[in-house]
């Protein structure tokens, strides 16, 4: 009887701090993942950002090199 109930508890004890052990390691992992993906996205969004300027300045730019007009019309209607 007091075999069973000592049994009991630490099977009890053992299960709870197993389990408390798996929150907190699935908590750290949580935490670098957000980490990690916050990161990333700052990146992600100042590489696009970057990338937009550069085509803007190449769009600015290839009228020029290729010699055609930037899509004014400079002709005078009357």
């Amino acid at each position: 009887m007091i075999k069973e109930e000592i049994s009991s508890f630490l099977k009890r004890e053992v299960s709870e701090q197993l389990g408390k052990v798996a929150r907190e390691g699935l908590d750290t992992k949580m935490e670098n993942l957000k980490a990690v993906m916050k990161r990333t996205l700052v990146v992600l969004g100042l590489w696009g950002l970057g990338l937009l300027f550069v085509l803007l300045g190449f769009a600015k730019y290839l009228p020029k090199v290729v010699g055609i007009s930037e899509g004014r019309h400079s002709s005078s209607s009357g």
